[in-house]
């Protein structure tokens, strides 16, 4: 897309008061180029007139649209038109594309859309190998319950309610908990309030080496944005987007894993500390699962489905 828009502005006639064809994505949406900025048009689906702006982006509903450029069969019509307004440099750009073609095929409303993408286009990537490896874990655990068992744990990822958000996975009964290192021990770090919890919680603890021949965060984005399982949830691909926009992704780029390990635990069957003065908070510790028995995988299947 990036080329084509490069064609487009060296053009002798180009006006950046026109609108460019860019991509079609159904026969009510798709990209459009205008003054520097990638604008994503769908058909609008109610009267509203609203007009919201976020970092790099930027939302009008209702725009009457008659023409484009280099697209003769355009419908003329009203159209919601979200701008993207950041460079096109950025991996945020990238991820805008994607969240709009995976907006298309889940839809919902489009204001809905806006605010739930706009907190994306802010943050502060990292080179943060712990953050890396956690989010390699957790996408991990989600691809191997659907390969194995055929089970689809997507839409329990992140869940934030009152209860469960300090849970990477909340089900309706229990959670789970994943804990990922990069070192050949069985030695993770826990927090004490997930152990306050009256719901049943599980530990999933995953060993992983790193392995040019593995794979990397972005790997598993491509198997889940390729599999119509996972791409067709709407809410899940933001979720992915924005935890992968967390980590640089040069940084990222660079490593690939092969998981060692992959075990669960119960947390009634593990002992810690009984008392705790009511002065001290947030306490994280370090925890040796070598001796403690796992849980099986499939014990979990069972209770998912």
């Amino acid at each position: 897309m990036i080329n084509k828009i490069k064609i487009i502005k060296k053009r002798d006639n180009y006006s950046s008061e026109l609108l460019y064809f860019l991509e079609k994505i159904s026969d009510n949406s798709g990209f459009l180029f205008q003054d520097d900025k990638v604008v994503f048009i769908v058909k609008s689906s109610i009267n509203d007139i609203a007009n919201y702006s976020s970092s790099m982006l930027r939302l009008i509903s209702n725009v009457k649209i008659n023409a484009v450029e280099d697209n003769a069969e355009f419908v003329s019509g009203q159209y919601d038109c979200l701008y993207y307004t950041g460079s096109f440099d950025l991996d945020y750009f990238e991820t805008f594309l994607e969240l709009c073609r995976a907006y298309d095929q889940g839809k919902g409303t489009i204001y809905d859309f806006f605010f739930s993408i706009s907190g994306l286009f802010k943050k502060d990537s990292q080179k943060n190998f712990d953050k890396l490896i956690g989010i390699f874990g957790e996408l991990s655990l989600i691809k191997i319950l659907y390969e194995k068992f055929k089970i689809n744990i997507s839409k329990n990822w992140h869940f934030k309610g009152d209860t469960t958000a300090r849970y990477d996975f909340c089900f309706d009964d229990f959670n789970i908990e994943v804990k990922t290192t990069a070192k050949e021990q069985k030695i993770f770090k826990l927090k004490y309030d997930q152990f306050l919890s009256k719901r049943k919680t599980y530990f999933a603890t995953c060993n992983v080496i790193t392995d040019n021949s593995g794979e990397s965060i972005y790997d598993l984005e491509n198997y889940f944005l390729l599999n119509e399982h996972f791409n067709k949830n709407l809410d899940f691909i933001i979720k992915l987007k924005s935890e992968l926009l967390s980590v640089q992704k040069e940084y990222a780029k660079e490593f690939h894993f092969n998981i060692l390990d992959l075990k669960l635990y119960d947390r009634d069957n593990i002992e810690i500390f009984k008392e705790i003065p009511s002065s001290v908070s947030k306490i994280e510790f370090l925890y040796d699962f070598s001796t403690y028995v796992n849980s099986n995988l499939d014990e979990i299947a069972r209770k998912i489905t």
